[in-house]
């Protein structure tokens, strides 16, 4: 018997000997992706993930304490250029670099920097054209235009800003200005051309992606021109034509357009509504089985969204969300359409005209959010929604606050925003987010069933007080 049990403990022993070791902790960085670059600000977040969760974790020699899912957040501070973060966790070492630089300067401070024109102007003739640079203040700042030399004032704000204006009361073409002061550089600036009669042009690019902007390039979206639509221009600033209104003037793109040589169309009088025949919210009491909800899951396919601290996706956790509003909107009789269903990449516009197309009652986009770099995850958690006119912010302000009942989480409310998406003059549209996914803790909450069952509730519950007629 005692040799038996001899022989058991030696065979024990021999076993644990001899058997395979632990493996080595796994530590995976997703945020800053390695050799990156971020902007330099005073700290910005770290996040990844640590297999097996309860391991040991280190970061330059400092204690790091994943959430139990293995994933972990915390602010590094930064230094301009190269940024090097060590990783350790028993035998394991992990050695990440990403790059810090601050954002180049808007201005010259020793110079001119020039603000308009940049690019060559067209005009009309007896219009101003404005005059605007950025020079140290103090100082005498001139324009030449042509043959003319034109004194900037200071602005009255902003002793840094030189102000002036220019007319010609006769047509001409690509009259050079130069901006110069003693003592400093001269700066061209672009040309200006002023006609009595400017071209007329055709709308060509799609709906929704043709723009008209309240500055050129990256003015407010003020509306949107119908392929096909016929104008008569007022001009252009550089890529760019102008186009007057009764109500307003902007900017288009000349690259969705198409000139009309010899065309003589009258002066523009009213903008064209796309929105006629679409009512801004249901009429009261229509009833669910006689309305239509777009759901969009956000991102997909090659555009991943936002990466949460272990990995998991913002479109994947988009996708399951829209599924689950699209399950509970069934259930409650209305009918639904998805922009997507599986794992692939819609474009921005094409999502929009799904529901102007289909003459949809209502246009839900579903997201989840994420901080920029110098931003922490753990403090800006919280839900929110988004919208581009009055028509979206009805609809949002009646769903925004059953979600905030269900979150657990700060509520941000209903905030106007510029996003593709939202960007429907016809079709109530409006973003919603329902969670910050790039800090451990939302990036498993995002993920819970029901949770995500809940809030397709709230979604509904706030649909149904939208058709009621309700005020938040």
């Amino acid at each position: 018997m005692r040799s038996s049990l001899l022989v058991g403990s030696l065979l024990l022993a021999t076993a644990q000997l001899f058997a395979a070791p632990p493996p080595s902790p796994r530590i995976s960085i997703v945020h800053p992706p390695a050799g990156s670059t971020v902007s330099l600000t005073k700290e910005c977040y770290v996040t990844g993930s640590i297999t097996p969760a309860n391991a040991p974790l280190t970061c330059n020699g400092k204690p790091v304490k994943p959430y139990h899912t293995g994933g972990f957040l915390f602010m590094f501070p930064l230094q301009n250029g190269r940024n090097t973060m060590v990783f350790q966790s028993g035998k394991t070492k992990v050695t990440h670099s990403f790059f810090a630089k601050p954002e180049t300067p808007a201005v010259r401070p020793d110079g001119i920097t020039l603000l308009t024109p940049k690019h060559p102007v067209g005009a009309n003739v007896n219009e101003s054209v404005a005059l605007s640079c950025i020079a140290p203040a103090g100082r005498k700042v001139f324009a030449m235009v042509g043959e003319r030399t034109i004194t900037l004032r200071p602005n009255a704000t902003n002793p840094s800003r030189y102000d002036a204006s220019v007319f010609f009361s006769f047509p001409v073409e690509n009259v050079p200005v130069l901006f110069w002061s003693d003592g400093l550089e001269d700066q061209p600036a672009g040309s200006i051309t002023v006609r009595k009669e400017w071209p007329c042009y055709r709308v060509t690019g799609p709906l929704f992606e043709v723009r008209l902007r309240s500055l050129p390039g990256d003015g407010d979206t003020c509306g949107f021109l119908p392929p096909g639509y016929e104008f008569r221009s007022a001009g252009f600033y550089g890529p760019h034509v102008r186009i007057i209104f009764a109500d307003r003037t902007g900017y288009l793109s000349r690259s969705d357009l198409r000139e009309l040589p010899g065309a003589k169309l009258p002066a523009v009088p009213a903008f064209p509504d796309i929105s006629r025949g679409y009512p801004a919210r249901p009429q009261k009491g229509k009833r669910p089985q006689d309305m239509l909800i777009v759901v969009d899951a956000g991102h997909g396919g090659n555009d991943s969204g936002a990466v949460g601290p272990c990995s998991k996706m913002e479109k994947t956790a988009n996708l399951a969300q829209a599924k689950r509003i699209e399950q509970a909107l069934r259930k409650a009789g209305f009918r639904v359409l998805m922009t997507r269903t599986d794992d692939r990449f819609i474009g921005l516009y094409d999502r929009v005209r799904q529901g102007y197309s289909k003459h949809a009652d209502a246009f839900i986009s579903v997201h989840h959010n994420a901080t920029g770099s110098g931003g922490n995850p753990a403090t800006a958690r919280s839900i929110g929604s988004f919208v581009w006119n009055e028509r979206g912010k009805a609809l949002a302000e009646c769903i925004e606050p059953h979600i905030a009942a269900v979150s657990g989480i700060r509520d941000n409310g209903v905030s106007m925003k510029s996003l593709a998406v939202c960007r429907n003059p016809a079709v109530p549209s409006c973003l919603l987010e329902f969670d910050f996914i790039n800090c451990p803790e939302g990036e498993e909450a995002i993920f819970d069933a029901a949770r995500q069952e809940k809030f397709a509730t709230a979604v509904v519950q706030g649909i149904l007080d939208w058709i009621a007629g309700k005020k938040q």
